[in-house]
């Protein structure tokens, strides 16, 4: 690969990691998912692996937030359907 085109490449990496990191500290994670693996693409060819693991950290964290984030709200819904069968069952007689 020509060198200017890899060092443009290298930037173009960065440019699109720092706006995942943008979207991402404004919690548009999906938005901010789509420029990290966008990020990813351009780290893997250019076998930059510093800024790769950075990177991949961040879509690591992105997938466990949205993880958590569906257990939580899982089990909110869980015990509120237990809590209301409850109640329903202790019906005044």
């Amino acid at each position: 690969m020509n060198k200017h085109i890899e060092k443009n490449e290298k930037w173009r990496g960065v440019i699109v990691y720092d706006l995942g990191s943008t979207y991402f500290f404004k919690q548009w994670y999906q938005t901010a998912l789509e420029y990290f693996m966008e990020a990813v693409s351009v780290f893997e060819r250019l076998n930059y692996t510093n800024a790769l693991v950075f990177t991949i950290s961040y879509v690591n964290c992105i997938y466990r937030f949205t993880l958590y984030v569906l257990l939580f709200t899982f089990f909110t819904v869980k015990i509120i359907i237990n809590t209301a069968a409850s109640s329903a069952m202790e019906a005044p007689k």
